[in-house]
């Protein structure tokens, strides 16, 4: 503010202890201006000092009540510029208040009755700089310019701070061997950094980026809500953000590299809500995370093409040594005149089981979209695989139902279909040791053919479900190969079709696939 202001202005300052003088805004500052806010329970004094600061280039919003500063968002401001004494609260406990919001909020304390001891307390319970009355209105620019200076490097000193820690964190994040390995790390780190907090990251499947947990924590019983919640959603649905959750804080933090989200790192907090600045600590922790997240998947990815590769050479040497004998077995028992069919049937069933176990090998490696199309009644595939499996199923105490709505024609490669469904039905068996319900069925829907295969049995949790179609990925079986769900997948979208799983633990499973009819 420039010139002499009126007798009035100049008599209403003095009765407030304020002095005028010349105003020399500087052309440049150290720093960039600031977001002040102002309170004074005195509008006069409020219109004047917006005015000043105002004038010399700051962004500024006054308040004539404590209550209405309390009202607005405290991250939108850099310092509050209050008045001591006002009703209900003073500027101490207003600034201490205002600071819970935002922890980088500088203050400063104007006051007509400063003592030695105001001063000490105030300093001590964090305000950055004192207005005593009476003072010139010159000396507010110079006291708030200082306040933001040492608010500024505040910030720089915990941005060095946080690099210094984060290089020290990215030490420990380069050690585990595989993206599971990393998540459990991080989550450990995270407990350590930050007191009374859990933490816990969700990493998305290599094959769909699905979030699932990672195998090997000791915490399910704590975290299940929230497993259960997002394990098998997509990793691109998760938004940053706190939230409350109970009587704690819940911050979601995804992780992000390259415009890919390799996970969610999820913590609960008990107490106060975490500041900002522990989220941004947070934040770069995620971010270094999410770097080495990245790179591991790339090595995964690449390690997995290289046992694809070995399984390929694999099965070339089992399809070309294996398959002739089991001709010759399955030849022989179709000559033998046993008492006992069954033990022929038995044996029978086991060398269809090692000849699709070639195949599904082969079908893997050699490339799924390879079909032999034929016009192929689902009808006649699916009851005929029921008929097929029904003893075996019998013998243990699973109950196998097949409905059919009407016999639905789709050009298909019955072979590839058929063990695909049968991995499924296999599967399916093995999830109810107990016996149970296996359905197979058949409907139609606009445009498209719907095979179900369900079962009563055990279920998978969402962690598990999350990662059923991936290679390799083998869950509750001792000699699995964990290639079931990934041969199923390539056969259904060889055949330009999709397929969902539902699963509830103790509930059972049902597949859907859905494959298209012809126009």
């Amino acid at each position: 503010m420039t010139g002499a202001l009126s007798a009035r202005r100049e008599q209403a300052l003095g009765a407030m202890g304020l002095v005028e003088e010349q105003l020399v805004v500087p052309e440049t500052t150290t720093h960039p201006r600031g977001r002040v806010l102002v309170v004074d329970d005195e509008k006069p004094i409020v219109t004047i000092l917006v005015e000043v600061l105002r004038s010399a280039g700051f962004e500024v919003t006054g308040v004539d009540h404590p209550a209405k500063a309390t009202a607005l968002p405290a991250d939108s401001f850099d310092i509050v510029l209050t008045d001591y004494k006002m009703p209900g609260t003073d500027g101490i406990r207003l600034f201490e208040e205002l600071r819970l919001s935002n922890v980088h909020l500088v203050g400063v304390l104007v006051t007509g009755f400063g003592n030695t001891q105001l001063v000490q307390e105030a300093m001590r319970r964090g305000l950055n700089g004192i207005l005593l009355k009476p003072f010139p209105l010159e000396r507010v620019v110079a006291t708030v310019e200082r306040a933001l200076s040492q608010r500024w490097l505040n910030a720089e000193n915990e941005r060095l701070s946080a690099v210094i820690e984060m290089y020290s964190a990215r030490q420990s994040l380069h050690r585990p061997r595989n993206r599971d390995e990393l998540a459990l790390a991080l989550a450990e780190l995270v407990r350590s950094r930050l007191s009374r907090c859990e933490a816990l990251v969700l990493l998305a499947d290599a094959t769909e980026g699905r979030l699932y947990a990672p195998r090997g924590r000791s915490d399910r019983a704590a975290w299940a809500d929230l497993v259960d919640e997002w394990s098998g959603q997509s990793a691109d649905s998760v938004q940053g953000g706190v939230e409350p959750y109970g009587d704690q804080w819940l911050v979601r933090l995804p992780l992000t590299c390259d415009g890919t989200v390799e996970g969610c790192l999820l913590l609960r907090q008990e107490g106060d809500r975490p500041t900002t600045s522990a989220v941004e600590r947070l934040s770069l922790l995620s971010s270094q995370a999410a770097l080495v997240l990245s790179h591991l998947r790339l090595f995964e990815s690449q390690l997995r093409e290289e046992k694809l590769a070995l399984v390929g050479r694999m099965a070339g040497v089992i399809c070309d040594r294996v398959r002739t004998p089991l001709q010759a077995i399955e030849a022989a028992v179709a000559e033998l005149d046993l008492e006992t069919p069954d033990y022929a049937d038995m044996i029978r069933d086991e060398t269809h089981h090692l000849d699709r176990l070639c195949a599904e090998l082969s079908d893997l490696v050699s490339g799924s979209d390879r079909l032999v199309l034929a016009d192929t009644n689902l009808a006649e595939l699916l009851l005929d695989l029921a008929h097929r499996v029904r003893p075996e199923q019998e013998r243990r105490g699973v109950q196998v139902l097949c409905m059919v709505s009407e016999p639905l024609i789709v050009p298909a490669d019955a072979g590839k279909l058929t063990r695909a469904l049968h991995n499924l039905v296999k599967n399916a068996g093995e999830a109810m040791p107990q016996g149970g319900v296996l359905a197979l069925g058949l409907d139609r829907e606009p445009g498209q053919a719907v095979i179900t295969v369900g079962d009563t049995g055990v279920g998978m949790s969402n962690d598990v479900l999350a990662r059923v179609f991936e290679p390799f990925f083998s869950h509750g079986k001792v000699h699995g190969t964990g290639l079931g769900g990934a041969v199923v997948r390539s056969a259904v979208q060889a055949h330009g079709g999709r397929i969902e799983v539902h699963s509830r633990e103790g509930e059972g499973t049902t597949f859907r696939l859905y494959l298209p009819l012809p126009a």
